[in-house]
């Protein structure tokens, strides 16, 4: 998602398979059928537009639109009619942006300049183990969402003097082990509890029986009183079972070897497994 700069932050975290994500609420003559059809004609002489995928979510208002170029660039579209419907997405979109720098400040403040450059690192590695796992198991989206829950916390592990992106995916790597486990080995699992990571992040009760694992933006939904039965829930697709194998998978390919507390041995085989579909640069994250 893009993300307004903040100071010498980046202003986005774009990687080779980065989408692009565009919303907007249609007026009542408008189809969004209309729409992609008008995109496609307008770009042609620049780039050819294929339709991969279409989907109409009533409980939201919302028709989804999947589309490839002939250069692989991905363009996912959502239309909305509902205007109370819009400003509730437009809601999650604000108190995801909020979050996702809230969380990068206090890791600043809290380990200086190398907290901050320990986070961005860790941004880039989410969206390479969701790559790795392909977004059937876990999409961009949802990793950072996790991601940064996992960041918020304080208890998973005692503070490091020197916050590397490493520590903290490995970080994730074991919450996620755990909590998407079979069954429940922590005092946080998602057959009981939901994650909110609004204000600084905490575990919640359940609220749906439809899906096997939840997360919300607590503070957004509340802001427009929206009832608990409609909330957006962020992990509504996941299977939390392999969540859990494709974690502990990691874990003992990159972190769990004798030579594990070498940092440029872990880096490495990192990059022998990420290249391949992130693309990424031969300089190893912090």
């Amino acid at each position: 998602p893009g993300l307004s700069q903040r100071g010498p932050a980046p202003g986005c975290f774009i990687t080779d398979l980065s989408d692009v994500d565009c919303a907007a609420l249609l007026s009542e003559q408008c189809q969004s059928s209309q729409l992609v059809e008008r995109l496609s004609e307008v770009s042609r002489n620049e780039m050819e537009w294929c339709q991969v995928h279409a989907t109409v979510v009533p409980r939201f208002s919302v028709t989804q639109w999947t589309m490839v170029s002939d250069r692989g660039v991905h363009l996912d579209l959502s239309f909305f009619t509902d205007p109370a419907q819009f400003n509730q997405f437009c809601a999650r979109q604000r108190e995801f942006r909020e979050t996702f720098w809230l969380t990068r400040r206090a890791l600043q403040e809290c380990h200086g300049e190398a907290g901050a450059i320990a986070f961005d690192a860790y941004i880039y590695l989410l969206k390479a183990f969701a790559a790795l796992t392909s977004r059937s198991t876990l999409t961009s989206f949802q990793a950072i969402c996790l991601g940064l829950f996992v960041a918020q916390r304080r208890g998973l592990t005692a503070p490091p003097t020197s916050l590397t992106g490493l520590m903290l995916l490995k970080r994730f790597l074991l919450f996620c082990k755990d909590f998407f486990a079979y069954e429940g080995r922590s005092n946080c699992w998602h057959g009981t509890d939901a994650i909110d990571i609004s204000g600084g992040g905490r575990v919640i009760d359940r609220f749906s029986k439809r899906a096997r694992a939840e997360l919300y933006f607590t503070d957004a939904e509340n802001s427009l009183q929206v009832h608990t039965s409609d909330w957006m829930n962020v992990l509504h697709n996941v299977n939390p079972e392999t969540i859990s194998s494709s974690a502990g998978q990691a874990l003992e390919c990159w972190f769990f070897p004798k030579s594990q507390k070498n940092q440029r041995k872990v880096w490495a085989r990192l990059k022998r497994d990420l290249l391949p579909v992130m693309k990424l640069s031969h300089c190893a994250p912090r």
